[in-house]
Order: C-alpha cells, then structure tokens, then sequence
C-alpha cells in the first residue's frame, strides 16, 4: 500500500462515518505513523508504507472512525505555535484559548517579575506559552486531575521549564499552600462552562472521549465561577488581574456575579477570531 492508497481508503471510510474533516484528518494519521510531514506526505502519494507502518494507520484509522480525537491517536497537540503531549483523560487544548493567553500576557508584562497561577492547568499549554513569552516569572497550576498533572509535568520537562513551572495537585486553590496562596499578579483559567444539559449534544469526539469534569459547568454553566470569584480575592496581588474563558452565552450572567462581589472591576470582554465574546479581564476595584 502506498501513501495515496492509505489517503484514499481512509477518506472514504471517514466520509462513510461522518467523521468531521475526513481528509485533514487521514493526512494526520499517514504523517504520524511515518515521521514525515503532511507536505512530504502530500508531496509523494507513491511512497510506499512499510508492514509496520501499515499496521499502525489501520490501528489509528479504525479508532478515528469512531470520532476518537487525532490529538489522543497522535498524543500530541499544537498550541501557540508549540506541540505538547496529550493524553486520554486530559482536556484538549483549543484554538480559540489563544486569546485568554494573550490577554493574560498583556497584563503579566506590566510586572517585572510576575507571579502566575493557572487554575485548572490541563496540560499545562496556558502556563508554559506565557513562560516562553516572558523574560522572568513564577508560574504555577493547579488541577483537581492527577493525570493532568502528570500529563502537564511531563510537558513542563520536554519545554525545560522545571525552575520556573510549579504544579499542584487539588481542587482549585485549595491545592496551593502556605505562602503561595496570596499576591498572584495573574491569574488565569480556562474552566469548564458547558451547561449540563448541552453535553449530549457535543459533538462524538467530544462528548464521547473529552473528560466530562473539564466540559460540565452545570446547570448554568456557572458553577466553576461562582466557586472561583467566591475564594479569588485573597490570592490576587493589589495590582493583579484575571483572565478568564468564558462561553459567550455566559457573559451577562457573570456580569451580574461579578458586579455583585463589589470589589472587582467592571470586565473587559475579547472576541475569539470567530467575533464570539471568549474572554473576560478583570482586577480589584481602584
């Protein structure tokens, strides 16, 4: 069998499956299973596919065509403009995130050296891209998921940012101990804020294969919220700032809770790519 074969046979069965992005998905599989990239892949359909590599893209194939999502079948995953290392079980990172990491950067290059925790680290990808972009700081994540944070570890070796990245296992903040509980110039976190009631209607590679804990924000979708803007206060820094994703029919809603604590600012709101509200920024009232 040779590349074009693979392409071909894969395509069909995923167009039959109605796997979403059937092409995209195949060429993925083929430049996985062979090391090569999707233009060289592209750029030579007769290359033939050894019995090894055969075997592995049937193996990925079969379980794409269930709606298993390429980043699990590849275990890794792009995100500002880095790869990281995903597993079953940890939430995967999405484009749209990106904002929520630019804006968290706008606000941690006004301190020198900033301090930063990320609530909910996943994989890690929001507090390793920051690290990268910045000249100095103190990172930490937290998550209620040890094999996020196994997972994240993992992705904090492979970019060398063991001095600078600090994990911590638990729920929320109550993973942070002793003096790292207060003055965190930044914090941000991307939290689940599906609405219970809208999970069986995600998407299969979704609902199917994501860990519900990092899609279900209950009813309203609120409840991650109304814990993290209940306890947030004492941990930020005078000067600090929070970023936080958010699903755009939640914006008018965390208004009001915002709005209701008094002591935060009115938020500022960014729109992802797709002109959707994604992000709210706010600090301590002045």
């Amino acid at each position: 069998m040779n590349v074009q074969e693979a392409l071909e046979s894969a395509i069909n069965l995923f167009q039959q499956k109605k796997v979403e992005s059937p092409e995209l998905s195949a060429e993925l599989l083929a430049a996985h299973v062979t090391g090569l990239s999707r233009t060289r892949i592209l750029g030579d359909p007769s290359r033939p596919l050894s019995k090894e590599e055969t075997r592995d893209f049937n193996a990925l194939v079969a379980r794409r065509a269930k709606c298993e999502p390429i980043a699990y079948l590849t275990g890794q995953v792009e995100f500002y403009s880095h790869t990281f290392k995903i597993i079953k079980g940890v939430f995967i990172p999405r484009p749209e995130t990106e904002i929520l990491v630019e804006k968290a950067l706008e606000d941690a290059t006004r301190f020198q050296c900033p301090k930063i925790l990320d609530v909910g680290t996943g994989t890690g990808c929001i507090l390793i891209a920051m690290a990268h972009n910045l000249d100095d700081g103190e990172f930490h994540g937290t998550d209620i998921s040890n094999t996020a944070i196994q997972c994240a570890q993992a992705n904090v070796r492979d970019h060398n940012l063991m001095n600078y990245v600090t994990l911590h296992e638990g729920n929320m903040f109550q993973a942070l101990r002793g003096s790292l509980i207060n003055n965190f110039d930044v914090i941000v976190s991307n939290p689940p804020y599906i609405k219970s009631s809208d999970i069986p209607s995600l998407p299969p590679d979704v609902r199917n294969y994501e860990p519900t804990a990092c899609l279900d924000g209950g009813r309203e979708g609120l409840n991650f919220y109304r814990t993290f803007l209940d306890n947030v206060a004492p941990l930020l820094s005078p000067e600090g700032a929070i970023c936080l994703e958010i699903d755009p029919s939640l914006k008018d809603p965390l208004f009001d809770l915002i709005r209701r604590k008094r002591v935060f600012s009115q938020p500022e709101v960014t729109k992802d790519l797709a002109g959707r509200d994604r992000v709210l920024r706010f600090g301590f009232n002045r």
